[in-house]
């Protein structure tokens, strides 16, 4: 570091003049951590291992939903089988129920006429 000071010679100001307090190529100056960038390798360290955990705790997340997910498909698909029997069983289905509409709307249209 330096600083400026007003050297004085004789009673005149001969101008201003730099003298330096300290410098990095001393023999007994010790470069302190934060100089060297330990201070900032423990800083991105830190910042690195808070994003994993976040990053962990997301992915987490994000296993569990899919679980939940894969499991509501089965259901679905449990479920559709399901509906399929029981229409079987009792007579009804899409394709009655589309045929019953398009009758239903044929005698709507004659009636009508």
């Amino acid at each position: 570091m330096s600083r400026k000071i007003y050297i004085r010679k004789y009673g005149l100001d001969e101008g201003t003049a730099y003298v330096e307090t300290q410098t990095l190529l001393e023999p007994n100056n010790v470069i302190p951590s934060w100089e060297a960038g330990d201070e900032e390798k423990k800083e991105v360290s830190t910042a690195l291992a808070t994003l994993r955990k976040k990053y962990d705790v997301i992915k987490r997340e994000v296993n569990d939903k899919e679980g939940e997910l894969q499991m509501l498909e089965k259901d679905m698909k449990r479920a559709e089988g399901e509906e399929r029997a029981v229409s079987k069983d009792f007579g009804g289905g899409k394709q009655e129920e589309e045929q019953a509409e398009a009758e239903l709307s044929y005698v709507c249209e004659m009636h009508d006429f």
